[in-house]
């Protein structure tokens, strides 16, 4: 079936059908979605906002007697990133949090905004170290050090920054990993299991516009990805999604607006 947008201005209306599978109680953080609306169509800040599941990808039970596990595969929108690129679902509004899960630095070093797969996002602060010979520990210290802690305000997440790369560690044994840039490039289980969001390299002989996307969602050692993504020959938009074996396809205005998602047949 068609997946199509009904455009009243410059926001739109999602109409699609879909469930998506929480990986363990522990972990909901990974695969929960964004706040839930307080002002009808509108989040709390004014703007208006929804998302839908499109699909899970499943990564199965993994041989590891862990049990099954799957993320979600969701668009979000928001009125708020009306004006704002996104580098998998182009411009208008609308975002995938499964491919563009990060960390970002904010307000120039104060703290860290980490957004989960399922779109929910999380703050970590700083955590002042203590100072050789009993000096005073500095009033604010940059969220770029090397080596700084960074904790949420449950007791669950702590996060590191060292050399580039930032780690978030859940108290239960998961953990995050985002490479430099703030992109998430693996999760671990705590049952060892190691599912790597694969980018296309910077190298010579490939589109330079292509370099940093993602083009696949796979468990370390699996032959198939659970997740593929298919790009256009310019490499800045993407044309397909293939989850599971199932290919959803991807339409795009001239201006770079998603216009419609086509369902897998039957």
């Amino acid at each position: 079936m068609d997946f199509m947008f009904l455009r009243v201005g410059i926001t739109g209306l999602l109409i699609s059908t879909g469930a998506w599978l929480a990986v363990a109680c522990s972990v909901n953080d990974l695969t929960s979605p964004p706040p839930v609306n307080t002002l009808g169509a509108a989040d709390s800040h004014g703007f208006v906002h929804f998302d839908r599941a499109i699909d899970t990808v499943d990564f199965g039970s993994g041989g590891k007697g862990g049990g099954d596990l799957s993320l979600p595969l969701r668009f979000d929108f928001t009125s708020e990133r009306s004006t704002t690129l996104s580098p998998c679902l182009g411009k208008g509004g609308w975002r995938c949090p499964l491919l563009e899960a990060n960390a970002v630095s904010i307000q120039k070093g104060r703290y860290y905004r980490v957004t989960f797969p399922g779109g929910k996002t999380m703050d970590l602060w700083p955590v002042q170290r203590k100072q050789a010979g009993g000096a005073k520990p500095p009033k604010k210290e940059s969220a770029s050090t090397t080596g700084q802690i960074f904790v949420t305000q449950n007791p669950h997440w702590k996060g590191k920054l060292e050399d580039g790369i930032f780690t978030l560690v859940r108290d239960c044994g998961w953990s995050l990993e985002f490479a430099r840039g703030g992109r998430l490039s693996r999760i671990k289980t705590d049952k060892g299991r190691v599912i790597n969001w694969e980018l296309v390299p910077a190298q010579a002989g490939i589109n330079s516009s292509s370099a940093g996307r993602i083009t696949a969602i796979r468990e370390e050692g699996a032959a198939v990805p659970a997740l593929e993504v298919k790009w256009d020959a310019a490499g800045s938009l993407p044309k397909a999604f293939v989850i599971n074996g199932k290919e959803y396809l991807l339409n795009f205005t001239t201006d770079k607006r998603l216009e419609s998602v086509t369902w897998p047949a039957g």
